[in-house]
Formats: structure tokens, C-alpha cells, sequence
């Protein structure tokens, strides 16, 4: 478990991380309520033929076969319930549409659920990676569920200084996102 005030100071102390290194995370806060701070990062990554994500022209297309790039929005929130940092995240094409969940599946890397075989596996996928209303911003969003983050931030905490920037650095490529290794360093 983290208190809101671990989430508080971890988040803080990355966001000092990220502007010494020029990474750009944006901040949101709420004055009303602790908990409801958030860190957002804007990636694009581009996906290219014979990719798992569909590409269209436009919404009534049949798929393309060239590169396009995909819009990714990622926030880290403080989940109440598990009393954990949380991974959300949006993708989108460039009409704006939403990039289907049974897509982003397919990026998952194979070892996040190697360990789980054949139906189980896919059951697990579907149960890690999901999509939920965004608790701040109540839209559509996808997430990592966070049911396991408490006992695998515990065991960071075991030998990292940093187990935010640890925690997200593992879990964060999962979904693509990029976490610089100057990060590190500057840590």
C-alpha cells in the first residue's frame, strides 16, 4: 500500500526528475481534494503495416498499409480503493478515433503473461488490461488494473530509492510507454 502522501511526494519528486531531464509529464492538481493529483504525458507512436492495430483512412476505409501514427495519452492517478499508483491511458488514431482494446492486447509483451497458457492467458490479458471511466475526468479510458501493484511495489521498495520511477519504468512499456533512461541516470 501507498498513503496519499507517499503518492503526494513520489509524484513530486518525479516531476523535479523529469524537468531536470526534460522529460514532460504535466501536472494536475485539486485543491479540494488530495488525492486527485495527476500526471499526464503525450506520446506518438507510429505503427506500421502488419501491425496488430487496424489502420484506417477514414472510419468506413478497409485497413491501410502504411505507417500511421497513433496518439497516446498517458495518467498516473492515485487508485482509493487499492491505495496504489494507477496507469491509465488513451489511443487514439489520427480521425480521433479510439484504438480497440482486443488491438492493444496484441502489444502486451509476451512475458506479462507467459505464465498464465492458452484460455487462462487470455483471460488474465483481459483482466489486466481493461477499460474504465477515468475517475477525475469521467471518460473512457484504458487501464492497468492495479490489483497486484501493492505486493510488487513493496517488493520494489526492497532495493530501489526511487520505487515510483521504478514502478513506472516496469510497468510502462507494457502500453508503450517511453520512459528515458536519463531518467535513471538523473536519478
Amino acid at each position: 500500500m501507498v498513503s496519499v502522501g507517499e503518492y503526494r511526494d513520489a509524484i513530486h519528486s518525479f516531476l523535479k526528475l523529469c524537468s531536470g531531464a526534460g522529460e514532460e509529464w504535466t501536472p494536475f492538481e485539486d485543491d479540494m481534494d488530495e488525492t486527485r493529483l495527476m500526471i499526464v504525458k503525450k506520446q506518438i507512436i507510429v505503427v506500421g503495416e502488419g501491425s496488430a492495430v487496424e489502420t484506417y483512412d477514414d472510419v468506413n476505409s478497409s485497413p491501410v498499409d502504411t505507417n500511421i501514427p497513433l496518439y497516446f495519452e498517458y495518467h498516473v492517478i492515485y487508485n482509493q480503493p487499492f491505495s496504489v499508483p494507477q496507469l491509465l491511458f488513451t489511443a487514439t488514431r489520427p480521425d480521433e478515433s479510439l484504438v480497440p482494446l482486443s488491438a492493444l492486447h496484441e502489444w502486451v509483451p509476451q512475458s506479462l503473461i507467459s505464465s498464465h497458457s492458452g484460455d487462462q492467458g487470455k483471460q488474465y490479458l483481459w483482466e489486466t488490461l481493461t477499460q474504465i471511466e477515468h475517475p477525475i475526468l469521467h471518460r473512457p479510458i484504458y487501464a492497468l488494473h492495479p490489483c497486484q501493484t501493492s505486493s510488487f511495489i513493496t517488493q520494489i521498495r526492497k532495493f530501489s530509492k526511487n520505487w515510483f520511477l521504478s514502478w513506472l519504468t516496469s510497468i510502462g512499456p507494457a502500453v508503450g510507454l517511453k520512459i528515458p533512461l536519463s531518467l535513471a541516470k538523473a536519478h
